[in-house]
């Protein structure tokens, strides 16, 4: 999720030429990507 917010405000943020937004797709597979090895994490935790 900080990846998603760093580069929003990067985007937000930087001088007035044309830019391209976060791409919400990408965002949204970097965002399953990372809950799946928090699910994986918090299984081999679960199991100490």
């Amino acid at each position: 999720m900080d990846l998603f917010g760093e580069n929003r405000g990067g985007w937000a943020h930087t001088s007035v030429k044309t830019q391209q937004p976060p791409d919400p797709l990408s965002q949204w597979k970097d965002v399953n990507f990372l809950l799946g090895g928090l699910k994986d994490l918090d299984e081999r935790v679960s199991k100490l």
